[in-house]
């Protein structure tokens, strides 16, 4: 019984992701057996294994796995990359940011559809010497890991790159800015200045045989456009890293990324949900070298909120990913030796079990797999094609074309952006294709949470709404009761010993027409706030119980109000 894999209501679905149809699932039966030993019968029960017939939705819900990593492994071109897109979709979909390390450069597809940051790696690079958070002392004791996994530098060496990079961060500082961090530049020009003051021949050759190395990344590392670390936690992210030639290099960048992604993740604390999925679309070569740090991450990153996907051309893998991966999923392998491997895997050791499953692994067809978990029996499923994404892309279109007389009534007047997300249930993706329409007016602001947006079809003024909201916050902040009108006589209405007309001007106007407002309005104290660089032409009005102020002094206007109008004085 697929006890985890199942057909899931609307509720299930928040925290689950598709991965496809079934059509066969293994079940055992218990079958009795007589058998005959030196003449004498004996009965014995014993499990017999069998795949039977199974048409379901499967959805992994990786809240109720041990773990939420998934490893999927495949010969090329059975469908590996196709599942992954699809993953991603399902992943946003559930509001959980992604970070994908791309190895074959195919994946900008789905970035787009979601929404991101695209980084190629050979025109933007990660500074692995940046300190990112460290101190000095760790991140050199992290380098020297990383370059002894890559080169195999001699206990000579390492000092001398220890002392090197001491040198290096001492002259930086500790707290420097993200733009002030020494690159791989800083720490070739420090080695020069080594050797230029070597002691004898022998250190001189050390150093030389370390330049060697450098000077060959540095070669290939643009000097400029840095990625900036931070920005890594905004967005979705793809790291594209196959027009990077030097292998060497490829790792460095995934090593130094991981290991920046786990010391954030420790220093945010246990996270009992999933905060982020981190995926690895890479060759065994390169995670085989990388192996410790993803075998590190594996075993730590579920109690963190993080859950790894990595995607492999064989299942032969360093143990501490698969003993630390919930679940696994293998398209058509042909090497025997793996196919073994990986039933053996599935199979929980069971050697019926295994046998069923490894006579069918080498036969599966493109876009099938064999799906387990732990406790859960394997199930082959039919996985979403190239096509059927292409049909989820047309989907987010017809489920936005269906939201969008709603969102359009919504938004008549100025409102959060959050707000609309609430009332018309909009996900991640509709949302990024809701950017990119023109069926709104979008207008940010320095916090993230406090967008704002506007029908585009409406006459009002984006700067006028948004600036009348903030006036009218800042008067009751300052315990002034106020009301905004919504086109119906002022701006707003404050009251403070009687009514007080406010105004908020963009400038736009003919001032002639605003003189011609302001003498309409029947009350005895008018305050007309103007946009800042409109402020010179209205300041000219020279009405008596009219006051002109500029946008940028509102954090006055309270006070102003106050000493305007006297205590027990009526307006």
């Amino acid at each position: 019984m697929l006890k985890y894999f199942k057909k899931c209501d609307r509720a299930e679905l928040d925290t689950s992701f598709f991965i496809g149809k079934s059509i066969r699932t293994l079940k055992s039966d218990r079958i009795l057996k007589t058998d005959f030993i030196r003449g004498h019968a004996s009965m014995r029960t014993f499990n017999e294994f069998k795949w039977k017939r199974s048409f379901k939705k499967i959805y992994l819900n990786t809240k109720k796995e041990a773990n939420p990593h998934i490893l999927i492994v495949g010969s090329s071109g059975y469908g590996k990359s196709t599942l992954v897109k699809s993953l991603v979709i399902e992943i946003n979909n559930n509001k959980i940011p992604i970070i994908l390390f791309d190895g074959h450069n195919e994946h900008s597809d789905v970035l787009k559809l979601i929404g991101g940051n695209l980084y190629n790696l050979a025109y933007t690079p990660f500074n692995l010497f940046a300190l990112n958070g460290l101190l000095p002392d760790e991140k050199i004791n992290s380098l020297i890991e990383l370059f002894n996994r890559i080169y195999t530098f001699g206990a000579l060496q390492e000092n001398m790159i220890r002392k090197v990079l001491s040198y290096m961060y001492r002259k930086f500082g500790q707290f420097s800015d993200n733009e002030n961090q020494p690159d791989i530049r800083s720490f070739i020009s420090e080695l020069l200045i080594f050797k230029k003051n070597a002691m004898n021949l022998g250190e001189k050759n050390r150093i030389d045989s370390i330049l060697q190395r450098f000077y060959a990344l540095s070669r290939i590392i643009p000097d400029t456009g840095a990625i900036n670390s931070q920005e890594i936690f905004n967005k979705n992210c793809v790291f594209q890293l196959s027009t990077i030639k030097n292998k060497d290099l490829r790792i460095m960048y995934i090593d130094s990324i991981i290991e920046f992604l786990y010391r954030h993740m420790k220093n945010n604390g246990i996270n009992r949900g999933i905060s982020k999925y981190i995926i690895i679309d890479e060759s065994k070569a390169l995670i085989d070298r990388a192996g410790s740090v993803l075998s590190h991450f594996f075993i730590e990153a579920r109690k963190f909120g993080y859950g790894m996907i990595l995607v492999s051309n064989t299942p032969m893998l360093p143990n501490g990913i698969v003993s630390n991966t919930s679940t696994i999923i293998s398209f058509g392998l042909r090497e025997p030796t793996e196919i073994s491997y990986i039933s053996n895997i599935i199979g929980s050791g069971v050697q019926e079990k295994s046998n069923i499953i490894k006579a069918t692994i080498g036969d599966l067809k493109k876009n099938t797999i064999i799906i387990s978990s732990y406790n859960i029996n394997p199930a082959i499923v039919k996985t979403p094609s190239y096509s059927n994404l292409h049909i989820i892309a047309d989907q987010i279109e017809e489920r936005l074309e269906e939201k969008t007389p709603l969102i359009k009534k919504l938004s008549k007047k100025i409102v959060p952006l959050n707000w609309i997300i609430k009332n018309t249930d909009l996900n991640s993706i509709e949302l990024e294709k809701l950017k990119k329409s023109n069926i709104l007016r979008f207008e940010y602001t320095s916090n993230p949470q406090k967008t704002y947006v506007i029908n585009n079809k409406t006459n009002l003024s984006m700067e006028h709404e948004l600036c009348i909201k903030r006036i009218s916050e800042v008067l009751l902040n300052n315990g002034i009761e106020n009301r905004i009108t919504n086109g119906k006589g002022p701006d707003i209405i404050a009251y403070y010993y009687g009514s007080i007309c406010i105004e908020y001007e963009t400038g736009r106007k003919n001032i002639n027409e605003t003189i011609k407002m302001l003498n309409s309005r029947k009350y005895k104290n008018i305050i007309v706030v103007v946009n800042d660089l409109k402020y010179n032409s209205y300041k000219i009005i020279d009405i008596p119980n009219i006051k002109i102020i500029k946008y940028s002094d509102i954090g006055s206007l309270p006070t102003f109000i106050k000493s305007l109008i006297a205590p027990n004085h009526s307006i």
